[in-house]
């Protein structure tokens, strides 16, 4: 997150990514070589980033949504406020943006 923020980045946009029918991760998903990401597991990672940001740099996208038939995964992303309001509460627990600064950045377990 340092280099990024170093680049001089006025604005971040984050995504979760999702599988959707008819691509190559797809085939992989419905082969059992790929997983989506967990809500938990996307909470935390995305937390951390928002922690570890200035507040002076604005955050565009935390989440985002898709619908079936075309999302195959995660289905958390069915709805975008599902991550939002998961983020909200992670932050109002956890310190809220640019409350991590200088801090050394520790990759959240799976």
């Amino acid at each position: 997150m340092e280099r990024v923020v170093e680049t001089g980045v006025d604005g971040i946009k984050l995504h979760p990514l999702h599988i959707v029918k008819g691509s190559t991760m797809a085939k992989a998903w419905e082969a059992g070589r790929l997983n989506g990401i967990e809500l938990d597991d996307y909470t935390v990672t995305a937390g951390e980033m928002i922690r570890h940001t200035p507040p002076e740099v604005i955050y565009h996208r935390i989440s985002a949504s898709a619908r079936r038939p075309t999302l195959l995964a995660p289905l958390w992303c069915e709805n975008r406020w599902t991550g939002m309001v998961e983020l909200d509460k992670y932050l109002n627990e956890h310190g809220v943006q640019g409350s991590a600064l200088g801090t050394p950045w520790v990759q959240p377990e799976n």
